[in-house]
């Protein structure tokens, strides 16, 4: 995080070079892809440095 700060709430089709899998949203953010894969101390982690837990509103990513 100290290198890329950004990368905490960067929206993950930042980092596709393509249509994401059916599994994936591009709209999703580090912190969503940790909750909804059942991560649980990764979701602790990205909260504890700050990731805003509602970045990701479940409407498609209206933030």
């Amino acid at each position: 995080m100290e290198r890329d700060p950004g990368a905490l709430e960067r929206q993950l089709s930042a980092y596709l070079a393509a249509e994401p899998p059916d599994w994936l949203q591009g709209w999703w953010r580090p912190l969503t892809v940790a909750v909804l894969h059942g991560k649980p101390e990764a979701a602790r982690t990205l909260r504890e440095l700050g990731a805003d837990p509602v970045g990701d509103r479940l409407n498609g990513g209206s933030s």
